[in-house]
């Protein structure tokens, strides 16, 4: 477990700062904390914990810098982000997937609504027999040019996109 305030040496600490650190410790020891948490006060204080397992099956700690996958979560962002574009003009609800990867079957047919709706017919590359054991034991980043190479026969968008 690692729990901490970032202050600089001329600030006072804030007034919230020790009791907040207080709750954060009792969560922790109470197994309550099972991630991590960072709390920047109005002064710009900040106070960051981590506690419990980011992976139980391998007794593998949280720490202050431990990546988590987001999972679905990221949908909610993405639709934004589709949305905040069409209210730009840049793209339209009935624009084609094609217009983005030309590549994958039935791309012209597959709206950017079809698969914001998850409508679209693209394949769950989550269902894939292999993904949990082995795709989310891995490292993951974004640029991972295997994930592109690795989806691209199965119907699957590649996890690179394109800017919109």
């Amino acid at each position: 477990m690692v729990l901490s305030m970032k202050t600089h040496a001329h600030e006072h600490v804030h007034p919230w700062a020790a009791r907040l650190q207080q709750h954060i410790d009792a969560w922790r020891a109470a197994g309550y904390l099972q991630g991590a948490v960072a709390i920047t006060l109005p002064d710009g204080q900040q106070i960051v914990g981590a506690g419990g397992l980011a992976d139980p099956a391998h007794q593998l700690e949280n720490r202050i810098d431990t990546v988590f996958r987001v999972g679905s979560l990221s949908k909610s962002f993405t639709a934004a982000a589709v949305l905040q574009q069409i209210a730009a003009g840049k793209i339209a609800l009935d624009t084609p997937l094609a217009r983005f990867y030309p590549q994958l079957a039935n791309a012209a047919q597959i709206t950017l609504e079809d698969l914001l709706r998850h409508r679209s017919g693209v394949a769950n590359f989550t269902a894939q027999p292999e993904y949990w054991t082995q795709k989310m034991r891995l490292p993951h980043s974004p640029a991972r040019a295997d994930c592109v190479d690795s989806h691209a026969g199965a119907g699957v968008l590649p996890c690179r996109p394109t800017c919109i």
